[in-house]
């Protein structure tokens, strides 16, 4: 029989943030040109962090920085593709 997960009751209680008021704020911070995250934070009364997290997922790309700039590595595909022709 599997057993049934109940938190610790003297644990720590995060607050919950709704979604769409986070995307506000975080809509606002890419609009606003000279407004801190803090300020944004204060206005919606979500914490910082919070708001710095969701950021950086929507920010965050695949893989990291390039080796080649997108010139040498063009001329590199284009002579794989000559070699493989």
């Amino acid at each position: 029989m599997p057993r049934n997960y109940k938190p610790d009751p003297r644990g720590k209680q995060y607050r919950k943030y709704d979604q769409e008021t986070i995307k506000q704020a975080l809509e606002e911070f890419d609009t606003t040109p000279n407004c801190s995250l803090a300020s944004i934070a204060n206005k919606y009364n979500i914490n910082k962090s919070v708001l710095y997290r969701h950021s950086k997922k929507i920010m965050k790309t695949q893989g990291g920085q390039n080796a080649l700039d997108d010139d040498t590595e063009r001329h590199i595909v284009n002579y794989i593709n000559i070699c493989g022709n």
